[in-house]
């Protein structure tokens, strides 16, 4: 694939990482906001699930040129959760190798000057 790869910054890798060990199944936005905040001494931002949300989308924008998708599950009740779509698992570990490719490019890069 000639995608060119995004950066995905430390919170969206996070994101990615909650979201893949699930393997294909709904984490509610609650358990996304406890994975990535839970052990900050600040709390985290002052809207967390905003955050989050817009996260999702940024994850969204970065993994679509591999056809990996996030899909948005209701969890009734008002609660919403996130998934990577089951189909798209194999995608979603092609576009994690190109990311971790295009860090060590950008790398070596700063090294050489």
């Amino acid at each position: 694939m000639t995608a060119v790869p995004a950066y995905l910054t430390l919170q969206q890798r996070l994101l990615l990482d909650e979201l893949r060990h699930t393997r294909g199944s709904p984490i509610p936005v609650e358990r996304i906001i406890l994975a990535l905040y839970g052990n900050r001494h600040d709390g985290g931002p002052m809207d967390p699930a905003a955050t989050v949300h817009t996260q999702i989308r940024n994850l969204r924008r970065a993994l679509a040129p591999y056809g990996a998708r996030i899909l948005t599950i209701g969890l009734g009740l008002g609660a919403q959760g996130y998934m990577i779509d089951p189909e798209t698992l194999d995608q979603v570990e092609e576009a994690l190798k190109a990311f971790y490719d295009a860090d060590l490019v950008r790398a070596r890069a700063r090294l050489a000057g």
